[in-house]
């Protein structure tokens, strides 16, 4: 029996509402975590007598230490069982939080990171496991769609937050609120996730784990400074390294994973051409484009219009609304229409809606402002479910744990990329002009730059049958 197999002997309760909103949850806490601290950066480098950029690898730590830690995940989960491996993941980032809040030294601060990450690493991937490990493909479509909010709620709530608590208390209660929020979590997951079925020990696919693991952090580690290095030209030749050696490694990972009797990560899952679609191909690139908005969208209220910190946090608030609305119409639509054309029509409003966003000016009436980042929110909100639920139409409950695993690699590849395209797009249109600072007029060549990106990574659903996903979404015909 594989891993995955034994993960979905797991009792059938597990995909409960309560259970799923749970891991939710903890997946909003987590994700809010990751957002919150870039506001902070200016404090807590003033209060270990730093300067900002020293910093930085508070952030690429943390992210390395992430995924670094989810190919394991599948794993740990097949020897110990995933519920255990859940709660141990967070109680050590509820404690890694501790003392990040604690730390007094910048090391102290990293070391505390880097296990921080490798704990969230392992709630992000393991907890989408335990949502969906048993449950029946028509509650995927639901399911997805809870998983799916933090997502896109806690980047756009993480900032304001953030600069909350730092102005009226400390960066420190950035790190020391999870304490508390830990302890519910640990809770919540004792309370509704069921227990785990009998656990089945395979052997340690170690050469799989250390080229796997390798790969992922020379290359996520190269394109973080890759968005360092479109400022900083001397950054380039390292960054370049990096990414080919991770390119490198994970090739010959992923030959090795195609071979192996016991992969710590099986790839099973990508022989279904749903699967393949939503995160291998079309579904990371079209990820990446939306992630790249969230991270345009502040710098540009600021750098080009103008704005406060506050005052463009506030302006996310109708992006933030159009998520929330979003959210009771993506099922029945997708149940109206199927997911190609889903996919395709309400993607190419998500990707133009990009670019219309670029065109905005302070000049711009105030409503109609609003009315496009709530509509933007709102279809970006609808194929962000989309893509997640298509991922795992044509997969077999013995795969679900490994196909969580490669989604949850893909997904924090997708925003990766989508961050590293939005810099190098800035950095290009700033190089070209031969600005001293970015203007309104970079800004607006990125969003059209990610807008046109965005309609190529579209092309491949064109090939995505008809009838795709019917059974995850009720339809017949």
């Amino acid at each position: 029996m594989t891993i995955s197999e034994a993960a979905a002997t797991a009792p059938k309760s597990s995909s409960s509402r309560a259970a799923v909103l749970t891991v939710a949850g903890v997946f909003f806490l987590l994700l809010l975590d990751g957002s919150i601290l870039n506001t902070s950066l200016p404090q807590v480098a003033l209060s270990m007598g730093v300067q900002p950029l020293a910093l930085s690898p508070t952030i690429t730590g943390y992210l390395l230490a992430s995924v670094v830690a989810m190919p394991l995940s599948g794993w740990l989960c097949g020897k110990f069982g995933a519920r255990r491996v859940y709660l141990a993941a967070i109680a050590l980032f509820m404690l890694s939080s501790a003392a990040c809040g604690a730390s007094m030294a910048l090391w102290q601060l990293i070391a505390a990171r880097v296990v921080q990450g490798a704990a969230g690493g392992l709630m992000f991937t393991v907890g989408r496991t335990l949502a969906i490990r048993d449950a029946p493909k028509s509650d995927l479509l639901n399911i997805t769609s809870m998983l799916v909010w933090p997502a896109l709620l806690a980047p756009v709530l993480g900032p304001p937050i953030g600069g909350l608590i730092t102005t009226y208390a400390s960066w420190r209660w950035n790190f020391l609120i999870n304490v508390p929020l830990g302890l519910v979590a640990l809770g919540l997951t004792m309370k509704f996730v069921p227990k785990d079925g009998k656990a089945h020990r395979l052997p340690m696919d170690w050469p799989g784990a250390a080229m796997t693991a390798t790969g992922l952090a020379a290359l996520f580690g190269g394109l973080e400074m890759t968005v360092i290095a479109a400022s900083e030209k001397g950054r380039w030749p390292l960054a370049m390294g990096l990414v080919a050696v991770g390119a490198i490694l994970l090739s010959l990972a992923f030959r090795h994973l195609k071979r192996t009797a016991h992969p710590v990560i099986s790839l099973a899952p990508l022989k279904a051409d749903t699967f393949r679609l939503a995160t291998a191909s079309a579904g990371i690139y079209s990820a990446a484009c939306l992630h790249a908005t969230p991270y345009l969208l502040p710098l540009g209220l600021q750098l080009g219009f103008g704005l406060s910190a506050a005052a463009a946090g506030a302006m996310m608030l109708p992006y933030f609304l159009g998520n929330l609305v979003m959210k009771s119409i993506t099922s029945p639509m997708l149940r109206r229409f199927g997911f190609k054309q889903v996919l395709l029509v309400d993607g190419m409003m998500a990707m133009l809606l990009i670019a219309v966003i670029g065109f905005l000016t302070p000049q711009t009436p105030f409503v109609f402002t609003v009315a496009v980042l709530v509509l933007a929110g709102g279809v970006r909100s609808m194929l962000f479910t989309a893509i997640n639920t298509l991922a795992f139409v044509d997969v077999s409950n013995a795969e679900r744990a490994h196909a969580a695993t490669l989604t949850s690699i893909s997904q924090s590849l997708g925003q990766t990329l989508g961050i590293t395209m939005a810099a190098l797009l800035l950095a290009g249109a700033q190089a070209f002009h031969g600005g001293a600072a970015l203007g309104v007029t970079d800004f607006r060549i990125a969003f059209v730059g990610v807008c046109i990106i965005g309609i190529l990574s579209l092309l491949p659903y064109l090939k995505l049958s008809a009838q795709a996903g019917h059974e995850v979404i009720g339809r017949k015909n």
